[in-house]
């Protein structure tokens, strides 16, 4: 069998054939169809820690792919947003799910400076911000690195509100900030920054979910759930009650949906075959387009 992973892809369509009446069987001439824009971004552009411009260079290029399966990976805050059209329609427990569930964010002030001015043997400096959730933690990258890089964090309203700013005025916030943290020597002005705005990408809204007033971990498995008869599966951070938030919640709901599907419990028949019976369940073969 095999598979494509759709990064960049901006899903505007999601297409689902009728289930078969069968549980656990998929029919033949079952298939999903996701349509969208691929953004195509050139290999030089952004190549080096530098400001990043919401003007980039990338491209955009139509794309519609069909297969047996798919695993539906949409952050919380696309499936917020209504942006990708499903059909049929999601039913109504899950989309209540996406309505409930919060969706945060967390932004990044990234500096590299010329030297490593800071205690560099700490993987994170405090800074005790006067606003909650402004420039409230340094993660310090040296090690990860082997450069003289710090990354702000920012979250919450501050966050949003740092947003709407130019990169400049937040990268002097985050230098002020530096500044009183380290009062008793000279603090330089950093040679690159990046800043990120998880909740204007259209391709995020935001960045980690949480279970918020009004919604419960029973949200989270509504979310999960299969649909369309096992052929559309949902992963991701949002996915799962253990791992919430995180990036290894997400790589193990990926590993959940491919279990699944991989499971002799999900038989793909051909048209005109007779269904199985349960002692008769064997590895489901795949079509030239796997899963995606």
């Amino acid at each position: 069998c095999g598979g494509r992973v759709l990064l960049a892809h901006r899903v505007d369509a999601i297409e689902m054939s009728s289930p078969s009446p069968h549980p656990g069987i998929v029919e033949r001439n079952a298939a999903v169809t996701v349509r969208g824009v691929k953004h195509v971004v050139p290999a030089t552009a952004n190549a080096g820690l530098g400001p990043l411009s919401s003007t980039s260079e990338a491209s955009e290029e139509l794309f519609s792919i069909s297969a047996d399966f798919a695993v539906i990976t949409l952050p919380l805050g696309v499936l917020k947003a209504g942006s990708t059209k499903f059909s049929p329609p999601l039913p109504g427990p899950k989309l209540a799910a996406i309505d409930r569930l919060g969706f945060g964010v967390l932004d990044k002030v990234v500096l590299e400076f010329e030297t490593c001015f800071w205690d560099h043997a700490f993987p994170v400096i405090g800074h005790m911000s006067v606003e909650p959730g402004e420039h409230y933690m340094f993660v310090n990258l040296v090690r990860s690195t082997g450069r003289p890089i710090l990354a702000s964090l920012i979250s919450g309203r501050c966050a949003e509100r740092m947003e709407r700013c130019s990169d400049g005025e937040v990268v002097e916030g985050c230098m002020v900030a530096l500044r009183s943290v380290y009062r008793l020597r000279p603090v330089p002005n950093p040679v690159a920054s990046v800043v990120t705005r998880w909740r204007q990408d259209p391709l995020a809204g935001g960045s980690y979910s949480f279970i918020r007033a009004g919604s419960t971990p029973s949200d989270i498995q509504a979310l999960a759930a299969p649909e369309a008869g096992g052929l559309l599966g949902f992963a991701g951070e949002a996915t799962t009650t253990t791992h919430l938030a995180s990036a290894h919640g997400a790589v193990l709901t990926g590993r959940r949906e491919a279990q699944r599907l991989a499971s002799p419990c999900l038989v793909v028949v051909a048209e005109s075959a007779t269904v199985a019976g349960p002692g008769d369940l064997t590895t489901p073969s795949r079509s030239e387009n796997g899963a995606l």
